[in-house]
């Protein structure tokens, strides 16, 4: 595992599953966006949203702010 990859943690972020596929596509461009992530995807039928970050420069209250940006109340978080 690189450097830079070992840094990453891995959080789940869960909510209302997207009304359609166009939301889907907003939440995925407001968090590919973040410099220092790696989005693995959002989920249309759970509402999961699995992102990896370097926490030192990313903290879970700035991804909270833009999934809360996009119309979405994230109402569970996952550390791993």
């Amino acid at each position: 595992m690189s450097s830079r990859s070992s840094k990453l943690k891995r959080y789940v972020i869960r909510v209302k599953p997207p009304d359609c596929a166009k939301c889907v596509r907003v939440i995925e461009k407001e968090l590919t966006g973040i410099e220092e992530a790696k989005l693995v995807g959002v989920d249309p039928l759970t509402g999961k949203i699995v992102i990896y970050v370097n926490p030192e420069k990313v903290s879970i209250e700035k991804l909270l702010d833009i999934v809360k940006k996009t119309g979405k109340t994230p109402y569970m978080i996952e550390e791993r």
